[in-house]
């Protein structure tokens, strides 16, 4: 595995990937990207989220084209035409991940377990800390590769 990175620097220099290399994921190294995601602060210690690693070519292949057929929301009018350029680089590279998803070695999709499903969504919020937790597990996951 690389040398690993900083944490300051890791967090200063992660930036979204849409264009995956194919190469394939040691289960080692995905293990080693989960445990730093369950290593997240959560409320109460209550480790309410649930990662599943999907290596199955079928299922990532089921996976993209749900993916590549959801409506994406449009963004606003660019400012400027750096802006406009940067919005067109953008979505040329959104649209090459929906066309390549199943092309990554491992999908982690990141699940959090609700805290009461049958409470009114308006009371939802007084559990806000709860429900951050689970979001710094997915955000660990996340930067976890670029660690590597």
């Amino acid at each position: 595995m690389a040398e690993e990175l900083g944490l300051f620097e890791a967090m200063h220099t992660q930036r979204a990937l849409r264009y995956i290399r194919p190469d394939p994921s040691p289960d080692a190294l995905v293990r080693k990207v989960l445990e730093a995601g369950t290593r997240a602060p959560n409320g109460g210690n209550q480790q309410r989220w649930c990662f599943v690693v999907i290596k199955d070519p079928e299922t990532k292949r089921w996976i993209q084209e749900r993916y590549r057929n959801t409506p994406v929301p449009g963004h606003g009018v660019p400012r400027n035409e750096a802006e406009a350029r940067t919005m067109a680089r953008n979505d040329a590279a959104a649209k090459h991940l929906a066309e390549h998803l199943h092309e990554v070695p491992a999908g982690l999709p990141f699940f959090t377990k609700s805290l009461r499903p049958d409470e009114p969504p308006g009371r939802r919020g007084r559990n806000l800390r709860r429900e951050v937790g689970p979001q710094m597990g997915a955000r660990n996951v996340s930067r976890g590769p670029q660690l590597l």
